[in-house]
């Protein structure tokens, strides 16, 4: 059962990018507030699919048994995508992403001096212990590790223990896998619709 819920939420990750790749391209533009709101939609209630999943299936293993983990779970992934996402994917643009000419060393170092503070929250909390919720493997390592999945390819030497556990999180076979498709994705991503991410997203 524990493979039936980190299948689903690999699938669920796919099918977002498919679809959003799908939406948008076709558009030209991000600005199309259908097209969110269809996202929305859908995947609010695929989401309630997969956590159902992780509650029923993988609860005491994946999904914590206790009401406290549960919110630190909760607390994890909204930290994540509030106080770390957007840096790494600025920095993920301007370091890796973007073509050579194109990238901008000043947004790049602004975007590492912004994820210094989180960075450190992080490699104090994974310090002790392997995971974010104690010895084991939880949802929190898989939601926080996805947000910060592009941050693999930077200097982490002063985030030792952030580096170990990010390396932990995606070594795992499924995050492996995960990883796989994200590359091929970046890869056939042509230049000119990254160039309009950033563009849009003042990124």
């Amino acid at each position: 059962m524990r493979s039936l819920y980190l299948k689903a939420f690999g699938g669920l990750a796919v099918l977002f990018l498919i679809m959003a790749s799908l939406l948008f391209v076709a558009a030209g533009t991000l600005h199309y507030w259908q097209g969110w709101l269809f996202l929305a939609i859908y995947f609010l209630a695929s989401l309630a699919i997969t956590l159902y999943l992780a509650k029923k299936y993988a609860h005491g293993a994946l999904y914590p048994a206790a009401l406290e983990d549960e919110a630190r779970l909760w607390q994890w992934s909204f930290w994540a995508v509030a106080e770390v996402d957007r840096g790494v994917n600025i920095w993920s643009l301007h370091a890796v992403r973007l073509p050579p000419n194109e990238r901008d060393a000043a947004l790049r170092n602004e975007a590492l001096g912004v994820l210094a503070a989180p960075f450190a929250v992080l490699d104090a909390a994974v310090s002790k212990n392997p995971y974010l919720l104690g010895p084991e493997f939880t949802v929190a390592d898989l939601n926080v590790a996805a947000v910060l999945s592009r941050a693999v390819d930077m200097d982490l030497s002063a985030w030792p223990h952030l580096k170990n556990w990010l390396v932990r999180c995606l070594e795992r076979p499924a995050a492996r896998r995960a990883l796989a498709l994200k590359t091929k994705s970046d890869q056939e991503t042509p230049a000119e619709t990254t160039r309009r991410i950033a563009r849009i997203n003042r990124l």
